[in-house]
């Protein structure tokens, strides 16, 4: 790997209130890297879709007012869900932006007549809902088709979807929602779009709408060297170490031969956590800067695509600035490269901050059942409180905005119980324990979007 670095322009990127419902936004034009966030048009009246043009096509387009049931679906197409297209080459990003659920996004523009990605989600999904993204410009798409696989990224496909979109009026962007006549189960997605003019095609993004399932209790393993283009300050190398769902690593400069990472220098570290359904969320350190951030895997786990932005952002941000995504690939296996990471950490972590999020643990969905890949963060923990006798902890449980706020307290106390549990049945004595849970009342990251959601799921642990 050399330690020349190629330039990239980090895109500035507005980010407005993420909505699983049809929508449409006045007087935003495709936006260059040189125009600041603040440029982005505010929301206008949604916009209704047509019907499909053919009469095979097992779906239907809804108008704007969705039911309420349609709060509790997620996008399993977007980044943060751990969704990857598996058919560019593994140093082409342009997907990325199509899948980043960042609304106003540049999405993904692609010369000729049509554009096809072929999307692997992260785990199994009974699809009810997709959604079309469209800026009000002649190269959008005017026809779409999207088929599901259930068994491989070549077919069998079910065409779900193959109609023309809505016609575009003027300059104004446009979102379509269209609801399947019968919810579709999906592994990988194929969409083909076409129909724009002046010789290239463009989607905003899309978007496939499905309720939360129960992930596999396997967690998949990211350990291994990469190589990234924008993330990570365009690093010659990131290194990942997971031990149950939690990853440590670090990046810097190096050069890979034969396989062999040789390290030049070390420029930050990370912690973060592998979810259930397989997308890494983590915080990273580069001593000047810190950013937070999702990475999601394609299937082998040899590809990767990040989306980061600075860790200062708060809940009460409306704008992500300098919104950073890429593309990378593992270029090595992790050969011990980041010094200090199997020493204590939560220990040497609470002597310096008193107070530190625990990535890697994670629960049954919407309960408070600890999955067992959260073992070795907990441990870690248990291994801090015994050889600190005099500490007392609080364990802190936190959620993101989804839901009612006594829903949001409840699950927060009980998860944080859960692991006070945990800790307990391990030797520490009840007496030093606290839980306490706070629903979303103390976000991290933005609740605009799902990869700030993402950062507000967490446990975290306090020295009193």
């Amino acid at each position: 790997m050399s330690t020349s670095r190629p330039t990239f322009s980090r895109t500035v990127i507005a980010l407005t209130a993420v909505v699983l419902v049809t929508a449409s936004v006045t007087g935003c034009k495709r936006k260059t890297p040189q125009q600041p966030a603040a440029e982005a048009s505010a929301p206008a009246p949604v916009a209704e879709a047509s019907a499909p043009t053919s009469a095979s096509v097992p779906a239907s387009t809804q108008p704007a007012s969705a039911p309420a049931s349609e709060h509790q679906l997620v996008n399993v197409a977007g980044l943060s869900q751990g969704a990857f297209v598996i058919n560019k080459p593994r140093d082409s990003s342009a997907w990325v932006p199509m899948l980043n659920e960042i609304p106003d996004s540049v999405g993904v523009v692609s010369n000729g007549d049509s554009y096809e990605a072929v999307i692997a989600l992260a785990a199994p999904a009974t699809i009810q809902q997709l959604r079309f993204d469209r800026l009000g410009e002649a190269s959008s798409a005017r026809h779409a088709q999207v088929q599901f696989s259930e068994q491989g990224q070549s077919g069998p496909w079910q065409t779900v979807y193959d109609a023309d979109l809505p016609p575009i009026s003027g300059d104004k962007n446009v979102s379509n929602t269209v609801k399947l006549d019968k919810p579709a189960g999906a592994h990988w997605i194929r969409l083909v779009i076409s129909g724009g003019a002046g010789g290239t095609v463009s989607l905003q993004q899309f978007a496939a709408l499905a309720e939360p399932a129960q992930a596999e209790p396997k967690a998949r393993d990211v350990t291994g060297v990469y190589q990234f283009g924008n993330g990570f300050d365009v690093s010659g190398f990131v290194a990942m170490k997971q031990d149950g769902a939690t990853v440590r690593g670090c990046y810097g400069d190096g050069d890979v031969s034969h396989g062999k990472l040789k390290v030049r220098n070390i420029s930050g570290t990370f912690e973060g956590g592998v979810e259930p359904n397989g997308y890494l969320r983590y915080l990273r350190d580069g001593g000047k800067q810190s950013w937070r951030g999702v990475v999601s895997f394609n299937p082998e786990g040899d590809r990767a695509a990040v989306l980061e932005f600075p860790a200062t952002a708060t809940a009460q941000t409306t704008v992500f600035r300098n919104a950073v995504s890429s593309v990378g690939w593992k270029t090595a296996a992790y050969q011990g490269t980041c010094p200090g990471l199997d020493s204590d950490p939560v220990g040497k972590a609470l002597e310096q901050d008193k107070h530190i999020t625990l990535y890697g643990v994670n629960f049954d969905l919407d309960a408070d059942t600890l999955r067992t890949d959260s073992h070795p963060a907990l441990d870690n923990v248990v291994k801090a409180a015994k050889a600190h006798p005099d500490w007392k902890l609080t364990i802190e449980g936190h959620t993101d905005n989804s839901g009612g706020d006594a829903h949001n307290q409840d699950l927060s106390q009980r998860r944080a119980a859960s692991v006070r549990q945990y800790l307990i049945n391990a030797g520490i004595p009840g007496d030093r324990l606290t839980a306490q849970g706070f629903g979303a009342s103390r976000p991290v990251a933005p609740n605009t979007t799902p990869a700030g959601r993402a950062q507000n799921r967490r446990v975290e642990v306090a020295r009193q």
